[in-house]
């Protein structure tokens, strides 16, 4: 096993598997500029060495508060407003798109607090697996802060549908974990060891997958996310059926 330890993130790969858990110390674990930068390179070196699944944890006592609204105060005490604004928009949208262009499966194990910006960053993984006493917030409104954190909106309303969004961003209720699943914000959740459990075997089952057959499936996955018209997604099956065959002629 490989491990390294920078300032925010923490990574460990072994047997294909890259492991990135978030430690943001005595503060918690925030998207603050310097995680999101940090983050976005180990996705993206995880993608170029051709980790089968990246696991994405939070240390302490939870996954993500979401963003650090008190760096967000103090770089926008300044008269170049648009270029911060695009700085800070930009910056997180590289990381969930680096995220959602990882070729393999991506796993989110969460637990404690699931805030904001940090369950924007959860929803761009395959898979998320929840510990049963974890809960989760979009405070933005309760707030007053916009929805300026990587297309967060977007990515809210492809995932989950506009209903729940409303329902989460309106009311700003703190939904549990088993509320959570039952409105798809996470596929399982329950006890510490079952949580282990539950990601392993999806390691073990997801490292058995052919690589390029998992990169077709969530490039055209996500194209229907985006909207496509059936007709271009039958062009992204025919190109499927012509690379698989390629391959084993």
């Amino acid at each position: 096993m490989t491990r390294h330890v920078s300032k925010r993130v923490e990574v460990s790969e072994a047997d294909g598997v890259v492991r990135l858990r978030l430690n943001g110390g005595r503060d918690g674990n925030v998207l603050d500029t310097s995680t999101v930068e940090e983050l976005t390179r180990a996705v993206e070196d995880a993608s170029e060495r051709s980790a089968r699944v990246l696991v994405l944890s939070g240390a302490g006592d939870s996954f993500c508060l979401g963003a650090d609204r008190r760096e967000m105060k103090k770089m926008f005490h300044t008269s170049e407003l648009e270029a911060t604004a695009r700085l800070l928009s930009g910056n997180a949208s590289e990381l969930c798109q680096s995220i959602e262009r990882f070729p393999g499966v991506t796993i989110a194990d969460l637990h404690g607090k699931v805030i904001g910006a940090g369950l924007v960053l959860a929803l761009c993984c395959d898979l998320r697996v929840a510990h049963e006493r974890s809960t989760y917030l979009l405070p933005e409104l309760v707030l007053g802060f916009p929805f300026s954190w990587g297309g967060a909106l977007s990515r809210l309303h492809a995932e989950l549908g506009s209903s729940v969004v409303r329902e989460m961003v309106i009311l700003g209720r703190q939904l549990s974990a088993e509320e959570a699943q039952r409105k798809n914000i996470v596929h399982f959740h329950g006890k510490a060891d079952e949580v282990e459990s539950t990601v392993n075997r999806a390691i073990a089952r997801c490292s058995r997958y052919p690589p390029s057959a998992v990169a077709e499936f969530k490039r055209h996955l996500d194209s229907c996310r985006r909207g496509l018209l059936p007709e271009g997604s039958l062009a992204l099956e025919e190109r499927a059926l012509v690379n698989k065959f390629r391959n084993i002629q």
